[in-house]
């Protein structure tokens, strides 16, 4: 079973049009539950555009842990170099365990780290998924790059500590912190300038 990958202007039309149709139909605030840090290189000028093309309130829910893991710290039993918040780390791997266990294979776990790329010169080190990499022990610099790149197996950590406790444990904890947050993001003032919203063929 593969992944469905689109052009990046693909997403960037997508999201636009589900927008401005939402606020065509009168919708004031539209809240984006995003679970994937690269989406926001993408997203950002998107929301920034709709914004100032209607006015409507955006805003992106980014309960991914990969370099912050906030509200679900102390659920992680990982060390910060082991990343419990990476790719098939704890974290990720705890809430597949949970949303559906029949698709995790703790078999197959391994525990490995991100490294630079062998392109890279021996003097830039790397130990997480961010295009970042340090230079003297200072990250200044970034790189695009293909996650194969630096971590060739796709784990970025140990998944061999996660549960389905934790993932369910993880799942609530979010979506409270998130309604509560609605309440919060529903009292905003908001102005539309622009409803109006006509596909062209």
């Amino acid at each position: 079973m593969g992944t469905i990958t689109m052009r990046s202007h693909t997403l960037e039309a997508l999201i636009h049009d589900v927008s401005r149709s939402l606020i065509h139909h009168g919708f004031n605030r539209l809240i984006f539950v995003n679970g994937h840090t690269s989406n926001t290189k993408i997203t950002d000028p998107i929301f920034r555009n709709l914004r100032y093309e209607t006015g409507a309130l955006m805003v992106m829910f980014k309960p991914y842990g990969e370099r912050y893991l906030g509200l679900i710290e102390d659920l992680m039993e990982n060390p910060p170099e082991e990343t419990p918040g990476w790719h098939a780390s704890e974290q990720e791997t705890s809430i597949m365990m949970a949303y559906n266990a029949a698709n995790v294979k703790m078999d197959r776990a391994v525990d490995t780290r991100a490294t630079a790329p062998d392109w890279m010169p021996q003097a830039f080190a790397k130990n997480d998924g961010t295009p970042d990499a340090q230079f003297k022990g200072y990250e200044y610099f970034y790189f695009p790059m293909e996650h194969n790149e630096f971590a060739p197996r796709g784990v970025i950590g140990n998944p061999k500590r996660a549960t389905a406790d934790k993932g369910e444990a993880i799942f609530e904890r979010f979506s409270t912190y998130l309604a509560e947050a609605v309440e919060e993001i529903r009292t905003i003032p908001v102005q539309i300038t622009n409803r109006e919203f006509t596909l062209k063929a």
